[in-house]
This record gives C-alpha cells, sequence and structure tokens, in this order.
C-alpha cells in the first residue's frame, strides 16, 4: 500500500495516466498472488464461468442495459460483477443464487477489496444480476431490493390499480413508477410488521407510525396511494392527510460571473487532449445551457449545420426540442466532428477518446467542468461546479438582465 501511495504521488515528467495504469497493474499482481478472486481473469475475454447460467444472465443484463438506452455497457466493471459473484459461489460451493447470497458477495468483495472503486456501481450490478438469475423485472434505481411479495394478497389489487392509474392517467415515466414502487414497498413493509395485511385494516396510528419511522424517505407515493383509495372508497377515510411533507433544505442556485464563464472556456486549448470536444461541450452548456443528460445523448444527426440547429428528445422530460445554435458554438462542434471525433459506429456526437470509444456520460462531463476549472484558475469556493451549475448560472444572467421568471423556464 505504502508503494503504490509513493507510485500515486507521481514521479517527475511522468504523465498521470501512465501512472494510473502502473498502480492498476501492480493492484492486479496483488490479487493474484493473494487469490482474494481472479481478477486477472476478469480482464480477459477468455474467462469461462465456474456456472454456465452466468454466461445466459450476463447477456441478458447487457440486453437489458441496451434496451434502456446505456451506454456500451460492455465494459470490464460489468463482466468483472459477474465474475466475483460467479467465483464467490464456488468458493463456498452455493449452487442457487438468492438476495441474500448477492448480498454476503458484496460485503465479502469490499472486505478484500478495500480501495474498490465506484463501490455503489458493483452493488448496483450485483442487484441487477440478481434480478435476472431471480426472473424479475429491469429496474433502472436499484436501492437494497424490496421484497414485493409483501404486497400480495390484501394489498395487491389495489396496489395494481393505483400503478396502472399512474401509468394510464398521470402518464408517469418508468423511473417514476420504479420510484414509486419502492416507496409502496418499504410502507408495505411497516404495515406488514404491525400486522396490517389489507387497506380494511389501516388506521391513522399506522400510517402516523410507519411515516415516524423513515422520516426523511420521500412519501409522495405513499400519500397518493391512500388519496387513491378514498377515492374508489376502498378506504373510508383520506389518510393522505396524515402523511406529513418532507423538509426540503433551500439550496442557493451556484453562481458564476460571465467573466469566469469566458476563462473558463478559453482554457481549452486545442493542444490539450479533447480540446476540441470538451470545448464544444462547455460552450453548449455554458451559452445554450443545455442538461449534461442531453448532450450525453445527441446525436450527429441531430446537428444541422446548414440551419444550425440541434432537433433531439430532452432526455429528462421527453420532450421534443429544436434549438437555435449560435455561429461560436456550431463552429465548435462542427471543428470536433472535422478534425477530432474518431471513427465510430455510435450514433451519438461526443465520444471518449480511447477505444471502443463508447458515449459520454454525465460523470464524464463533470470530470471535463473539474479539469478546466482547475486549468482556468476560477475559483470554486465552496461553490457546485459540474456543467448544472453552469446551467444554472445562465438562468440568473437572464434573470439579472431583466427577462421574466416563465421565460427563463
Amino acid at each position: 500500500m505504502q508503494f503504490l501511495s509513493w507510485v500515486g504521488d507521481g514521479f517527475p515528467g511522468t504523465l498521470p495516466s501512465y501512472r494510473h495504469v502502473f498502480c492498476q497493474n501492480v493492484d492486479v499482481l496483488n490479487d493474484y498472488l493473494h487469490s482474494c478472486f481472479p481478477r486477472l481473469k476478469s480482464m480477459s475475454p477468455l474467462y469461462r464461468f465456474n456456472n454456465p447460467v452466468f454466461n445466459d444472465a450476463l447477456a441478458e443484463l447487457l440486453a437489458r442495459f441496451d434496451q434502456n438506452g446505456y451506454a456500451d455497457k460492455s465494459s470490464p466493471e460489468n463482466i468483472r460483477a459477474a465474475i466475483v459473484l460467479d467465483y464467490y459461489m464456488e468458493l463456498l460451493h452455493i449452487d442457487s443464487y438468492t438476495d441474500q447470497v448477492g448480498s454476503d458477495c458484496i460485503q465479502w468483495y469490499f472486505q478484500n477489496r478495500q480501495l474498490a472503486r465506484n463501490p455503489k456501481a458493483f452493488k448496483a450490478l450485483i442487484h441487477h444480476l440478481g434480478d435476472v438469475l431471480m426472473g424479475r423485472d429491469y429496474c433502472p434505481l436499484h436501492h437494497e431490493y424490496i421484497d414485493r411479495s409483501i404486497v400480495v394478497k390484501g394489498f395487491q389489487p389495489s396496489y395494481d390499480q393505483y400503478i396502472s392509474f399512474c401509468k394510464e392517467e398521470r402518464l408517469n415515466r418508468s423511473q417514476t413508477i420504479t420510484e414509486k414502487q419502492y416507496e409502496l414497498g418499504l410502507f408495505f413493509q411497516d404495515l406488514a410488521g404491525s400486522g396490517c395485511t389489507c387497506p380494511e385494516e389501516l388506521t391513522p396510528q399506522l400510517v402516523v407510525e410507519s411515516c415516524a419511522k423513515r422520516p426523511a424517505y420521500k412519501r409522495g407515493a405513499v400519500k397518493g396511494f391512500l388519496q387513491f383509495c378514498h377515492e374508489e372508497a376502498i378506504i373510508a377515510k383520506d389518510l393522505s392527510r396524515l402523511v406529513p411533507k418532507r423538509k426540503r433544505r433551500f439550496v442557493i442556485p451556484p453562481y458564476y460571473t460571465k467573466e469566469e464563464r469566458k476563462r473558463l472556456e478559453s482554457a481549452c486549448g486545442e493542444g490539450i487532449m479533447c480540446g476540441r470536444r470538451n470545448h464544444a461541450i462547455i460552450l453548449l452548456i455554458n451559452r445554450l445551457g443545455l442538461r449534461s443528460s442531453d448532450v450525453c445523448q445527441l446525436g450527429v444527426d441531430q446537428f444541422d449545420r446548414q440551419n444550425k440547429s440541434f432537433v433531439f428528445h430532452q432526455k429528462k422530460t421527453g420532450s421534443p426540442v429544436v434549438l437555435p445554435i449560435l455561429d461560436s458554438v456550431a463552429d465548435a462542434v462542427q471543428d470536433y466532428i472535422d478534425n477530432e471525433r474518431p471513427r465510430s459506429r455510435s450514433s451519438c456526437l461526443f465520444l471518449e477518446a480511447y477505444a471502443p470509444h463508447t458515449p459520454l456520460t454525465r460523470a464524464a462531463i463533470y470530470h471535463v467542468y473539474e479539469k478546466y476549472i482547475k486549468i482556468a484558475g476560477i475559483e470554486v469556493a465552496g461553490r457546485r461546479h459540474g456543467g448544472h451549475a453552469f446551467r444554472a448560472s445562465i438562468a440568473s444572467s437572464m434573470i439579472n438582465n431583466g427577462l421574466p421568471y416563465e421565460l427563463v423556464r
């Protein structure tokens, strides 16, 4: 560990990317010598699973990611998660997967890998694999798994009616439906622990006790479910009034001045690696106010150079947008396409510099801003400093210039 820390501090004249790869290779050898788990195998396409069922499970998981619009997910991280789970079950002679096996595997993994990167992503991948192995539907937001069997019997009909109402009448998106299912799963779990098995047995005391157990959690789905049950005459009283509103912090939006935004844009020089790509990204967010998620999904064919516009659907709202762009932004995007964008089958506009040239993620755009803020010498001083912070700065500038709030919205 001391040696890796010494290497990580850097040698004079050595590139940071080289130090990262060097430390990673030493880390791999350390795992191999101590037989923690076969990380060397996980980096090889020749690895064969001990349990053949993982071949189909991994293929199904990657297909689900592709269907739900994820970037290329056939990365070593995803394959490694399946291999670690396979190795763990083989090590303990476990024949069949359960949710408890997945939780134990995660705990075992982090005991052996105390410096593992991105633990939340690894946990989510294990849970996603568990969904496939257990025959469950795809869940985009993976919190700790809530046993849906609690919703069976008495609450199942009213639960199904409410979810159908949210999908068909309120037109909730799949992500919103998943969040509501999670909230209601916690609610039903609390009720089952108190002996309540159907809506007719609900009392004001049970609702208050359940909300008191998890005061920091969202309760919008619980409130909506109780209100729906009252309107449909499933319960006599409107118990939704007993659900307290969650207190939210009042956060002042971060603000960067016009001079600071110009310094950031000027920091993207042509001599810097991916300078053209990062310059185009920063201009799209700084001057047009695009969300990072929309920048990630922009396609090459959505850029109309002749009419100087982007035509796309917003990822958050799903609504179509025809966005006129400034000459400077259009020139920067065209410059990236002509001189720096790698050849790829991907239709996405902004790609990683290294093969297999996958589309950028929101995390990558955050790191772009983090990098150039340091180069530009901008003092963050406790302010958020991702793309969303500069999007908020545009809105603040518009309001300061006298534009009405509704127009800015």
